[in-house]
């Protein structure tokens, strides 16, 4: 395992490694491209085959060692975390400095082969499935995409004894049942319906618990453990049905200013400690019941909670919590990202958390209304906050936009008039909320600011994201 020394080492020589022009957030397949034939200009890199887009898709061998070991990342487009880091890590193998002997250890006993951004063409959109709306990861048994198939051909090629797959873990997971954020998840997946134990399983189990252990021990955030659900046409299941040992690490959230970089910087160090303990064997002194002493995840979080609303129907007050989640999504033209929020729950959400909280006991919920606009010029950030005192949060006019679907504007921009309906499962979050001391509060698109923000923001993106273009 790693020493103390090297660990420091490794935390104060992270900047070093870490490559500059490579963004956690979001990585451009070009861009990623140019970084890797900087970092691997020689015959260790290989063409694995070709996206269904026509991307290229890349393996990289290191190391000369008896025990095999695959990696892959960004079969889900959207999860680029984990090959910034690989990334990262390749430009650590590649240098010359106080921590040689790390590397020589990895570089003789072990041989590496990685598969980075197996999804190109998702990573590119943004979005988790490939070009033709298929899950890669759902698709282990049938082998219909491209993607696919060349990962099942490395691992049937390379017969790995240890497999990472590196994913990222969407914000709404807690740790049980609490409103603590999960830095790092782990699996080791099972094989079968029964969660049966073999050798292979048992070892991911063990390593599992060793680098849970150094998370701890560097204080670097909390970790979980996903439940032992098999779903068969995953990779992660099907490999470890085929003896292999499947460590599966999820890149989670944290509220600290780095964000998703301090999760990179993660990764990269659990790689390694894993190397290091893959190749001394010093991962097999752990118990595996160690593993099961990692909390669950579980799916308890929302964007947004708006608590003790009162919703009237057919004469009837009734009070209610409202869930919203504002899902990512990414403008490739454009190159940046925006939201879509939807109503995800309705009724009694005292057993789940938010990243906003918004305590509104007293407070009814009103639909906004639209309003026509003539004028040729996109309306200023004031103007808009006027139409949102008034209670509008929609403008209806031929407003200057290059969007299909959302504005940059902090109000919605509708080309007709629509009735707004009650708050619904599905539809997204537009709506005024006001109790009977005129202190109020306006919803656009998930995003929510109050009657004192109207009043002295200069900015409203600060608080409003984006809003929605409507037909």
């Amino acid at each position: 395992m790693l020493t103390k020394e090297t660990l420091e080492l490794l935390l104060n020589n992270y900047s070093i490694y870490k490559i500059d022009d490579i963004n956690a957030d979001y990585i451009n397949p070009a861009d990623f491209y140019n970084v890797l034939n900087r970092l691997v200009a020689d015959d260790s890199v290989e063409l694995a085959g070709i996206s269904i887009g026509g991307k290229k898709i890349f393996k990289i061998k290191r190391g000369q060692g008896k025990t095999k070991i695959l990696i892959w990342t960004q079969m889900h487009g959207d999860e680029p975390t984990a090959t910034a880091a690989l990334l990262d890590l390749l430009n650590f193998l590649n240098r010359q400095d106080d921590i040689n002997n790390l590397k020589k250890k990895i570089k003789e006993n072990l041989t590496i082969s990685i598969i980075p951004m197996l999804n190109p063409d998702g990573a590119e959109l943004f979005t988790r499935e490939n070009l033709i709306g298929i899950d890669i990861n759902r698709d282990a048994l049938r082998l219909q995409s491209p993607e696919a198939k060349i990962l099942m051909n490395e691992f049937e090629n390379f017969k790995p004894d240890f497999a990472f797959n590196m994913h990222d873990q969407n914000r709404y997971y807690t740790i049980e049942n609490s409103d603590k954020l999960p830095a790092v998840s782990f699996l080791a997946p099972p094989f079968d319906f029964n969660c049966s134990l073999n050798p292979g399983r048992i070892k991911s189990m063990k390593l599992i618990a060793e680098l849970n252990r150094l998370l701890s021990f560097l204080n670097a955030g909390l970790t979980a453990r996903y439940k032992d659900d098999h779903e068969p046409r995953s990779f992660g299941d099907y490999f470890a049905g085929r003896g292999a040992s499947v460590i599966l690490i999820e890149s989670g959230n944290t509220l600290g200013p780095e964000g998703k970089e301090m999760i990179r910087k993660l990764n990269f160090l659990l790689l390694l400690a894993a190397f290091d303990a893959i190749a001394d064997n010093s991962y097999m002194n752990y118990d595996e019941k160690f593993y099961y002493n990692i909390p669950e995840n579980k799916e308890r979080m929302y964007d947004l909670i708006l608590r003790n609303l009162l919703i009237e129907k057919n004469n009837h007050t009734y009070t209610v919590d409202i869930g919203i989640k504002r899902t990512k999504k990414f403008d490739i033209n454009k190159k940046r990202f925006y939201y879509i929020s939807s109503i995800e729950e309705i009724g009694d959400l005292s057993t789940y958390y938010a990243w906003e909280n918004y305590n509104l006991d007293g407070f009814s919920l009103e639909p906004l209304k639209y309003y026509t606009y003539k004028n040729a010029a996109t309306p200023s950030n004031t103007a808009i906050a006027e139409l949102l005192r008034n209670g509008y949060g929609f403008i209806v006019g031929e407003l200057p936009s290059d969007h299909s679907a959302y504005t940059e504007l902090p109000v919605n921009i509708a080309k007709s008039y629509k009735s707004q309906g009650e708050p619904a499962i599905g539809e997204p979050a537009n709506f005024r909320l006001s109790n009977e001391e005129n202190e109020y509060y306006i919803l656009i698109n998930g995003f929510i600011v109050s009657g004192n923000d109207l009043n002295c923001l200069p900015d409203l993106s600060d608080k409003i994201k984006n809003a929605l273009v409507y037909d």
